[in-house]
């Protein structure tokens, strides 16, 4: 929704709910053999992307639809849960024989200013056609990571450690960014 005070300017809000996904279960000799976070044998993944909402000012210094937009955007932050089978793996520095993980990530929330670009068409009859992408200047803080460990051969407190942080590193907010489709009408 959003309001245009000239051809130039537009003054506009988004909000993209939240989406959920839940990974199939996979049978310990299926022939998928998926590698998330550097760790192979990947039985179910259950992904969930938080909410995000925008305030975005965009200017158009030109007439044909480019625009540059200045704003903020508000993530709820998302969250993993990836369950890998029990079996051989390395974890941390040590080689395990039989070893499972139950991997739970928890994004944190995020507001920070943005700036972002897109192409918005406005035909004659009113129909507004757009596509634009903006995205956080700032980081998210790390997320909140907790692993177990199962199976005949548990992994060390200390190489859960070091896997939580690869986890920590290697973990890409989503919520840094929205891309937006949009269709509308002008008054």
């Amino acid at each position: 929704a959003g309001y245009h005070f000239s051809e130039l300017v537009f003054l506009g809000v988004t909000r993209q709910s939240g989406v959920e996904t839940r990974g199939v279960e996979r049978d310990r000799d299926n022939e998928r053999n998926e590698r998330i976070y550097d760790q192979d044998g990947v039985r179910r993944a259950d992904f969930s992307f938080g909410r995000r909402e925008s305030l975005e000012l965009r200017l158009s210094p030109w007439e044909f639809g480019l625009y540059f937009a200045l704003g903020a955007l508000r993530s709820q932050g998302d969250r993993q849960k990836i369950v890998y089978n029990e079996q051989p793996r390395v974890v941390g520095d040590t080689a395990y024989n039989d070893t499972g993980l139950i991997l739970k990530v928890k994004g944190k929330p995020h507001s920070a200013p943005a700036a972002g670009i897109g192409f918005n068409h406005v035909f004659d009859f009113g129909l507004s056609l757009g596509v634009g992408i903006l995205v956080a200047l700032t980081r998210p803080d790390k997320p909140e990571v907790t692993i177990t460990s199962s199976g005949s051969e548990p992994a060390s407190d200390k190489d859960l450690e070091k896997f939580k942080k690869v986890v920590q590193d290697e973990y890409v907010a989503t919520g840094r960014g929205l891309l937006h489709l949009a269709v509308g009408f002008n008054f």
